[in-house]
């Protein structure tokens, strides 16, 4: 009798039988990052805690074995563990995955797309969109997302996030940009198109670029950017060309007051995401929100 199994060992899944507890302090960060970290707001960690300090972690963390070391490196379940760590638990439930670096890479990513990408900032989708498209390069498949011949080779990625062949070329740009610019179009300070022309520019012109914009309290329009885009393919950008090109009535260097003369609104990102779509031509957004504010202060 003492040689049967019990019953849970006969119904354990393989993956069940995988799971192992590991020590917090032997789990660190996947080392490319946590994409999606703003995914979780503050109110959605403290829930998780709460639930963890009750039920306790409920679905395993999945990691990998570091090489030559006793640590494990998380390739799913980063707010698990922290929430973990606040509620002040030593182990937390593992299943443990042999995987090199291209597997590793693959796994966090698809991860990542199965949880969507509505929370994702916009940096944080040209980061994953274009890490997704260096593996499928990897893996053989063809995507020639920068060029607009052969469309059908673009459906593999496409597809996966659901968005259009000119809004993955578009978040394709916006990861060349400079961490500055970038931070800069997830607050809403530039948008989208605008970003995509700034992304044309070298290392140099961009620093330059945002050292004027930041001196003078300046506000790039969609316009100006093309402009500076077309210069660019002219030539190397200069200072005296972008004030010329930002400031053409006065063509001088502008003084904060003067600037702040313009009533320019940007919509914040979040608002944006919440009723239109990057696929939306901006003459259907601009009549949806004159109609939205006709009838919001009450005009026929």
């Amino acid at each position: 009798m003492n040689n049967l199994k019990g019953l849970d060992e006969i119904f354990r899944t393989e993956e069940e039988k995988e799971i192992m507890e590991l020590e917090i302090t032997s789990l660190v960060d996947y080392r490319r990052g946590n994409l999606g970290k703003n995914r979780y707001s503050k109110e959605d960690m403290d829930d998780l805690t709460e639930s963890i300090k009750n039920f306790g972690v409920i679905q395993p963390l999945i990691v990998r074995p570091i090489p030559d070391t006793e640590k494990y490196e998380i390739l799913l379940g980063h707010h698990r563990k922290d929430a973990a760590k606040r509620n002040k638990l030593q182990t937390v439930p593992c299943i443990v995955k042999e995987l090199d670096d291209d597997q590793a890479e693959s796994f966090f990513l698809d991860s990542n797309l199965q949880k969507g990408v509505e929370k994702l900032t916009h940096s944080e989708k040209a980061e994953l969109i274009y890490r997704r498209n260096e593996v499928l390069k990897n893996q053989g498949v063809r995507t020639d997302l920068m060029s607009d011949e052969e469309k059908e080779n673009r459906e593999n990625i496409n597809d996966e996030f659901h968005l259009s062949s000119s809004t993955i070329k578009r978040y394709l740009r916006i990861y060349k940009l400079m961490d500055i610019w970038k931070q800069m179009l997830d607050k809403g300070r530039i948008a989208i198109r605008t970003a995509v022309n700034i992304s044309y520019l070298d290392t140099k012109e961009q620093e330059m670029l945002y050292g004027l914009v930041e001196e003078k309290g300046l506000l790039i329009s969609e316009n100006e950017s093309i402009s500076i885009k077309e210069n660019k393919k002219l030539g190397n950008i200069t200072r005296e060309l972008l004030i010329k090109i930002l400031c053409p009535i006065v063509n001088e260097e502008p003084t904060r007051k003067q600037v702040k003369k313009k009533a320019i609104y940007r919509m914040n990102p979040v608002v944006f995401s919440k009723f239109f779509t990057e696929e939306q031509e901006l003459d259907e957004i601009e009549d949806i929100v004159e109609k939205a504010l006709e009838q919001y202060f009450g005009r026929n």
